[in-house]
């Protein structure tokens, strides 16, 4: 039971420290610019918006309805259709050679979009449920938007360090603006899919 306890624990830890060293080095290797810029685009905004509060909640009601699961199984399922904003999001696309910029616009709309949606939505498909707003707006701000912040500060401070901006950074500048003018770019292999982050599912149950 102890060595349960124990692995449990490091996994936690694990996540946490994956979580906040990815969302660290996001803000290490964009500006503020970068990430306002693709948020222009509204149409391929309002697809993927759409597509994680709308259609991924829906597609698990659906399979919940057709397929016959234990309880845990479907609380697991909902929460997992209902939860969006995953802190690997933007490694996923950046190991696909997608729109970096972008994929942490959309996760950050996302995670802000999840404090009002989760707590009006979870309580409708699994009655008696209640949502911690409070909680969930903790656990985001501690591992994913303070480390976010910190990384763009630090960046920020080094340009404002160095006379000379990288060429490759202003090619990234250039690529940004470029990008809010194209209504579907690339992103991710071209999915929209939206991805789950498990603790904030583990608070909404909470």
């Amino acid at each position: 039971m102890r060595l349960e306890a124990a692995v449990k624990a490091f996994g936690d830890l694990m996540v946490l420290a994956f979580v906040v060293s990815s969302m660290l080095g996001v803000g290490l290797s964009l500006t503020l610019s970068q990430i306002i810029a693709p948020l222009r685009r509204v149409r391929l905004v309002a697809v993927a918006l759409v597509a994680n509060f709308v259609v991924a909640p829906l597609v698990a009601v659906a399979i919940t309805k057709l397929i016959p699961l234990s309880e845990p199984l479907t609380v697991g399922l909902l929460l997992l259709g209902t939860a969006a904003g995953a802190p690997f999001l933007p490694k996923l696309v950046e190991t696909a050679q997608g729109d970096l910029a972008f994929a942490v616009a959309l996760m950050v709309l996302l995670l802000v979009g999840m404090l009002g949606y989760l707590p009006l939505v979870l309580p409708m498909l699994l009655p008696g449920v209640s949502v911690s707003q409070w909680k969930i707006a903790q656990a985001l701000l501690v591992s994913m938007i303070l480390p976010l912040i910190v990384g763009l500060f630090v960046k920020a401070g080094r340009s404002a360090a160095s006379p000379h901006e990288p060429r490759q950074q202003r090619e990234l500048d250039r690529r940004a603006g470029a990008h809010s003018d194209n209504e579907f770019p690339e992103l991710a292999g071209g999915s929209l899919a939206p991805v789950r982050f498990s603790p904030v599912m583990q608070l909404a149950s909470a």
